[in-house]
Parts: C-alpha cells; structure tokens; sequence
C-alpha cells in the first residue's frame, strides 16, 4: 500500500512539471530514451529518472515506454 502511495505522489510532482506542447499521450510501445525523457520535463534528472524507474518497477513495464505525457490509469493501466 505505502509503495502504491509513494508512486501515486512521485507521479503526481513529475506530471506537474512534466509538459509538453503536444496534449496527445503518447502511445504504449515507442520508447523514449533517458536523454529524450529527461528533455521533456523541468525536474532534475535523478528525479524524472527515478519517479519513471519506480512506475516502471510498480506497473511491470519497460522504463522506456513510459514518457512523461502518459496517464496513470488511462495509458499505463495503473489500477488494472
């Protein structure tokens, strides 16, 4: 339950700072290297970084499908 939580707040703060210009998620499947995730968001790295490895970790998905415009539920399947 605490892990849940802890993704839940570290995916709220990286989305609240994590903006692009495009509102259309991208889709599941196209990665996205660390270089080109970290260029979308205006956190430091370590931080971007890590919040992606924890929903990677939390969700069984590969880090480099996760990109920063991604919904919890709706594109990640977070709740399933």
């Amino acid at each position: 339950m605490l892990t849940i939580i802890c993704v839940l707040v570290l995916t709220a703060i990286t989305l609240l700072f994590c903006i692009t210009t495009d509102i259309t998620p991208t889709p599941i499947g196209e990665p996205l290297t660390d270089e080109e995730f970290i260029a979308q968001c205006d956190v430091p790295p370590e931080v971007a970084l890590g919040v992606r490895k924890v929903l990677a970790d939390a969700l069984g998905l590969d880090e480099s499908t996760i990109h920063p415009d991604h919904r919890l539920i709706e594109d990640l399947g977070a709740g399933e």
